[in-house]
């Protein structure tokens, strides 16, 4: 998908925002790190070979060691000569990169968008099998298997407690000048064949939220804790207390959602505001 009347900056350069999915099983997360490979320092070396000109991207978001990814979106700039050398870019990229990532769309794009800054949700699943299913070796990259036998209620009563905007401190590691508030919109299960499958959805989601939520609230589906206790700890606003973290190997970056590209740049300066919870 290709704008049909792209223009550059100032400066020759176009904006491009790809989506991409990925198999995170063989990589150290996507953000390049020092000596790993990662599914960023795959793209960006992919572009290079094609466009013949380094880049920089910014991605949605910087998933784990071992995420894997059906809608994560990135932008990135490249010189108007170099973009135009290329009439296929999607399939260009798809030649030379790994088989386990794909560049699913390519545009041209205005400066106004920032694929982190710019959207306005994330949705995640995980994906568990409890004590009682024989996973499917196949799966094991995909499926976490979880000791206890789960409860598909209680998930649900457990999960639904945590829905709302709230100060996610119990459950997010902290860093420096960083806020934990978010809203989180959306979090239920569901059973596909057999596997238990959490939703989450929020307007951004504080480093290993989700790992630490689904932690969380597994305990209480087995009856090892009770069933408002995940919605207890999550009022401390503190990490106190140990957080059970479930394997990455489970969760997978499904959609992010953007509004309209007249509203990219409000968008991404609501986001840089801190959160903060409304005064009572």
């Amino acid at each position: 998908m290709i704008n049909k009347k792209p223009t550059a900056n100032p400066s020759g350069l176009f904006r491009i925002r790809t989506k991409i999915a990925y198999d995170g099983t063989n990589y150290a997360g996507f953000g390049k790190q020092p000596d790993q490979v990662s599914v960023q320092g795959e793209i960006e070396k992919a572009i290079k070979k094609i466009f013949t000109q380094s880049v920089k991207s910014i991605a949605a978001g910087r998933t784990d060691r071992g995420v894997h990814a059906r809608g994560q979106w990135l932008h990135f700039e490249i010189s108007e000569i170099n973009w135009n050398k290329v009439k296929d870019p999607a399939y260009s990229l798809n030649q030379v990169l790994p088989k386990d990532i794909r560049v699913l769309e390519i545009e041209v794009v205005s400066q106004d968008f920032d694929a982190r800054y710019s959207a306005l949700w994330r949705r995640y699943s995980y994906w568990v099998a409890d004590k009682t299913h024989q996973l499917d070796p196949m799966r094991r990259h995909y499926v976490y298997h979880y000791g206890y036998e789960l409860n598909l209620e209680k998930l649900n009563q457990a999960s639904a407690q945590l829905v709302g905007l709230h100060d996610f401190a119990t459950f997010c590691k902290p860093r420096a000048n960083s806020s934990t508030v978010r809203n989180l919109m959306q979090f239920n299960w569901q059973k596909v064949d057999n596997i238990f499958v959490a939703e989450l959805k929020a307007d951004a989601f504080c480093y290993s939220l989700v790992r630490n939520l689904i932690g969380a609230v597994l305990p209480a589906a087995a009856g090892l804790i009770a069933i408002d206790e995940p919605f207890q700890r999550l009022r401390l606003k503190t990490r106190t207390q140990t957080i059970f973290q479930v394997p990455a190997n489970g969760l997978v970056l499904e959609e992010i959602a953007y509004p309209p590209a007249k509203m990219w740049a409000e968008q991404a300066k609501t986001t840089r505001k801190p959160r903060v919870l409304p005064s009572n």
